[in-house]
């Protein structure tokens, strides 16, 4: 993992300062401060200072925790301490919080989270699944069931609920939770949020589906948006007053009723590097609806070496301009796009994802040889290896989309 960082981290430049400087953590910890361990099939009588004594709920273990110290959580399904609209875990500063454990590893790196299945469930009865704190870590969760029905704050960010805080979220499932208002997965409000390595799949709000950004900073490496849906802007993804970088993320079969099947831009600069849109769709015919997602008003989008084809909407184009300046380049969009590099020539995915009625039939966009994807991006800008950890260029130059061509030769 240090390895992608540096070279995403290299290549990004000036934004990476932000997020070092914010305090964002980018790798796992040497334990330099205490472990407090967690097993749902704890006894609960235990100080949490080892697996055999163990505290039974990650709020226990978070309750006891400093700044510097970790919480590794065992496999198992943990759910809110009340049914009012309690949270799974309240994080505090500057705590790292670690799932995929079996129980009874000696290192974090020990763990798979794979294997070790670890849940937070809000049973539909949490407002927000998890709240972050500042500097705080959460690794290797599946965060699924907040439903943000409450009103103000507890109407946005059902799974993750983040203010005003430097977060690192990695390694995450981020499914079926749901917001009345924004950010049916996530919400970021005026933080300074990372996030590597994850899925978000499923969820839904009025705006930004998966993710809302309002007044904050946001670095997306490696992620995937799926099967997201929101009622208004943005069917994974809404940015109001923020420009987020994402680099090496897939948007596919999101939607949305009006504008950005998959990301809707307000009064930002988003930049979209090696990223691939496929299947998302708006579903009105209204002047701003936008097929995969670029449905930008007052917003000044840039797009580099990323992949626009097979989105659908009432206007049927790929990307939607209101007062925004939008910039493409070296990139792949159906029914062509200006800018220097531009292609408008069909993908050839491994397998095509496709819509079967209103379901999503996820498929897998890896390329093969005669792709006319390969070598048609640059590398200016552009990250140093691809959505698999494969390095960049792997040929004459950097593929266009989230995964570069791997030859079997």
């Amino acid at each position: 993992m240090r390895s992608r960082i540096t070279f995403v981290f290299a290549a990004l430049g000036w934004l990476a300062a932000i997020f070092l400087l914010s305090g964002c953590p980018l790798i796992e910890s040497e334990n330099a401060g205490q472990v407090w361990y967690v097993n749902h099939l704890a006894s609960g009588a235990g100080d949490g200072l080892s697996w055999a004594g163990a505290f039974a709920t990650p709020q226990e273990a978070m309750d006891a925790a400093v700044a510097g110290d970790e919480v590794w959580v065992a496999e198992g399904v943990y759910g809110p301490g009340g049914y009012d609209g309690t949270p799974v875990l309240v994080m505090a500063a500057g705590i790292r919080v670690y799932g995929g454990f079996a129980g009874g590893e000696s290192t974090a790196v020990s763990r798979d989270p794979a294997a070790h299945v670890t849940v937070l469930d809000g049973e539909h009865t949490a407002f927000h699944v998890v709240i972050a704190a500042d500097k705080g870590v959460i690794d290797g969760f599946t965060i699924t069931g907040g439903s943000a029905n409450g009103s103000l704050e507890e109407a946005t960010g059902g799974g993750i609920f983040i203010s005003s805080s430097s977060v690192t979220i990695q390694n995450c499932r981020i499914e079926k939770n749901s917001a009345d208002h924004a950010g049916g997965g996530i919400y970021n409000d005026e933080g300074v949020v990372l996030i590597i390595d994850s899925v978000l799949s499923g969820n839904d709000a009025c705006y930004g589906g998966a993710l809302e950004n309002f007044k904050g900073s946001a670095l997306v490496i490696n992620t995937s948006f799926s099967k997201n849906r929101s009622w208004q802007n943005g069917g994974a993804v809404s940015n109001y007053f923020s420009s987020p970088v994402f680099v090496n993320s897939v948007f596919s079969g999101n939607e949305t009723t009006f504008s950005g099947g998959a990301v809707f831009n307000y009064n930002g600069s988003p930049v979209f590097t090696n990223c691939t849109f496929t299947g998302n769709r708006a579903d009105e015919k209204v002047v701003n609806s936008g097929a995969w997602a670029i449905g930008n008003l007052g917003s000044s989008p840039t797009i580099i070496n990323s992949l626009l084809w097979a989105n659908r909407s009432g206007d049927g184009s790929e990307i939607t301009t209101i007062q925004s300046s939008v910039t493409v380049r070296y990139s792949n969009v159906q029914g062509g796009y200006a800018g220097s590099g531009n292609m408008d020539q069909p993908p050839v995915f491994t397998d095509d994802g496709s819509w079967s009625g209103n379901v999503w039939i996820e498929g897998d966009y890896h390329q093969v040889a005669e792709s006319p994807l390969i070598d048609g991006g640059t590398s200016e800008g552009a990250p140093n290896f691809d959505k698999d950890g494969n390095l960049r260029p792997q040929g004459l130059s950097h593929d266009i989309g989230a995964f570069e061509y791997i030859s079997l030769d």
